[in-house]
């Protein structure tokens, strides 16, 4: 059997209308998929900056617990806590030893510095903490360590005499971690 072959350019444009009409997409489907591209681009962005958020927050506890053990380190050389700030780079107000005596990588960062502290209570005994500036830090990555901070036992404070501590929040512009007891 023999299929029948067109007889007419009627039968092979198929109808009344022409190819031409079916060769592209319209208006409407085009933007259509430029709105489902767009949902799913902002979607990544969005999840990927949640990630970058939250490995930026990890790294700058890890630094603190590096810190925390030249600390450590420190008042075991020497009997006192160190008193670490920074101010373009390290610098030991006490003049002892520099935290790159007890650590392989200082925490050094264009968005944060942070330091080592101490200051007697009113009992007369030494409260030593890590105090982190992060006023340079992406709001998104505040948030993360504001939602560590009553796990990690974050504080904030307003008053440079450290009498008003409250748990650290995303407002806030810096916060202490306490090595000793408090």
């Amino acid at each position: 059997m023999m299929y029948p072959f067109p007889s007419s350019l009627r039968e092979i444009v198929g109808g009344v209308r022409s190819q031409s009409h079916h060769k592209g997409f319209t208006l409407v489907e085009l933007l259509i998929v430029l709105v489902i591209i767009g949902f799913f681009a902002g979607a990544l962005l969005l999840t990927m900056g949640t990630a970058r958020d939250n490995a930026e927050a990890v790294r700058i506890i890890s630094e603190m617990r590096t810190m925390k053990s030249a600390a450590l380190l420190y008042k075991s050389d020497y009997g006192i806590w160190p008193k670490w700030v920074f101010s373009g780079a390290y610098i030991d107000i006490q003049g002892k030893s520099l935290p790159d005596a007890y650590t392989d990588r200082l925490p050094l960062n264009e968005d944060y510095w942070m330091g080592v502290m101490h200051v007697p209570d009113s009992a007369g005994e030494d409260q030593a903490f890590i105090i982190v500036d992060g006023s340079g830090l992406r709001k998104g990555v505040m948030e993360v360590l504001a939602s560590k901070a009553h796990e990690m036992r974050f504080l904030s404070t307003s008053a440079m005499d450290y009498s008003d501590l409250r748990v650290f929040t995303a407002e806030d512009d810096r916060f202490l971690w306490f090595l000793t007891r408090f």
